[in-house]
């Protein structure tokens, strides 16, 4: 579909000025960087004026923040094609929100009047609800999609374009074709998870693509393979958690929970935050608990979250012989979860979600936890060959029962594991972070083309 919009560029000029709070974005000369946050002044500028200075300004990254800014700091285009605050959205916002804190100047496109416009606005993201993202693969949606995302690259005239699913990836691609080559900017994708459909049009989409950002190394060289692309160049997608929400603690609420739960002084939990799917490996856990807890009598597993598996999770439940050291809890509100974690001894997660960047397992270990997880994607780098937990083959039980009875039986280690993991966070998975990391990566990329 990307060939078949003939758009010509021209037609976003023919009109003259334009003003910038049109679009709902941020105007660069006058602009300015106030602890962070952009501050917009009212002023006209004509979409496609290339400013002064702005391509070289890779050389400067890491040299720019919030406190001292530079008049030529990257600007980042994020195109996210959903109104939810769920998925690869989620970590979308909080890159946004890293490349902010780290002095660049930002905009998250999204489909306006959801979840996910207000919890970027609650973070002080910049906000663009310009591009409809129409849920719809009718003609006429798209060409009106792709040339609200032309018109948003013509006016915020960003130096990357970070995609984050695969129909923003495919307007982005489109209109990015009609930017002279010297002013195009670069053009990222974050791949959580991928589905290679039809293979030319996926190699097509990809080698119009700068570089991507993957949940692991493995999982770049398999797309790479896939579609034939030998020089595709990938860098890891980190996931991102707020560290001074997610902290260790040891509160009234934490021991209310511990004490709701029935573990006593001694006794240890083994928690799972996740969505309730059969794909996201409930059932393993539930069978590798039930070896470990029969072992192990001090301990119990607490499972919490809401999905098409929590019906038949209560019926086995009922059913199993240590059900009464198991405990299914449902949802979990997003407030509550820093002191659910904080209650847990140790996080389990069989495996990734929608989002790949595993922000549950992150979330965790941000207060102190140490994490046992499968073997695969992003989980794979969290658990760092046992330095922050324990990492068994996917659709292990017995493994995954031996990593459980082991973290149960050894204290010292799980508490030492569990430093590890707030310390990987703290270095690796803040927005401060990964803001830096991503511009870092866009520094790359840039150069290789001038290449």
């Amino acid at each position: 579909m990307v060939g078949l919009v003939p758009v010509q560029l021209d037609e976003l000029t023919a009109s003259g000025p334009v003003h910038r709070a049109t679009y709902g974005i941020p105007r660069r000369s006058g602009d300015s960087l106030r602890q962070g946050r952009l501050v917009r002044e009212n002023s006209l500028c004509r979409p496609g004026e290339l400013r002064q200075g702005s391509r070289d300004f890779f050389e400067q990254v890491g040299r720019v923040s919030a406190q001292n800014p530079s008049p030529d700091v990257p600007r980042i285009l994020h195109l996210v094609n959903s109104h939810r605050w769920t998925g690869a959205a989620v970590p979308a916002v909080y890159l946004a929100a890293g490349q902010v804190a780290a002095g660049a100047e930002v905009c998250v496109a999204g489909t306006a009047g959801g979840s996910l416009e207000k919890r970027a606005r609650g973070m002080d993201v910049p906000w663009s609800g310009a591009v409809a993202f129409h849920r719809t693969s009718l003609p006429h949606r798209l060409v009106q999609d792709y040339r609200a995302v032309k018109r948003l690259v013509a006016e915020f005239q960003p130096d990357a374009v970070h995609v984050h699913l695969s129909r923003g990836h495919n307007l982005a691609v489109a209109a990015l074709r009609s930017v002279p080559a010297e002013r195009r900017p670069v053009l990222v994708r974050s791949v959580h998870r991928f589905r290679a459909g039809f293979v030319p049009l996926h190699r097509a989409i990809f080698r119009s693509t700068d570089g991507i950002l993957v949940p692991s190394a493995s999982e770049g060289e398999a797309i790479a393979k896939r579609l034939g692309i030998a020089n595709l160049r990938f860098d890891l997608l980190r996931g991102t958690v707020d560290s001074g929400v997610f902290r260790p603690r040891t509160d009234s609420a934490v021991s209310a929970l511990r004490e709701a739960w029935g573990a006593g002084k001694g006794s240890v939990v083994l928690g799972v935050v996740s969505r309730l799917r059969k794909e996201r490996g409930i059932s393993l856990v539930v069978d590798a608990a039930e070896n470990a807890l029969r072992r192990h009598e001090r301990a119990m597993l607490v499972i919490c979250g809401r999905g098409n598996y929590a019906e038949e999770l209560e019926k086995r439940l009922r059913d199993s012989p240590v059900g009464e050291r198991i405990r299914y809890l449902g949802y979990i509100d997003p407030d509550e979860l820093p002191a659910y974690y904080n209650a847990f001894d140790v996080s389990v997660l069989a495996k990734p979600g929608n989002d790949a960047t595993c922000r549950a397992a992150i979330e965790a270990m941000a207060c102190g936890k140490p994490l046992i997880a499968g073997d695969v994607g992003a989980l794979r780098d969290l658990t760092r060959n046992g330095e922050t937990g324990w990492c068994v083959p996917v659709k292990d039980s017995t493994g995954l029962a031996e990593a459980m009875g082991d973290s149960i039986a050894n204290d010292e280690s799980r508490q030492e594991r569990g430093r590890a993991a707030r310390e990987k966070v703290l270095r690796e998975h803040t927005s401060e972070a990964t803001g830096r990391l991503s511009l870092e990566f866009y520094a790359t990329l840039r150069s290789a083309r001038q290449a």
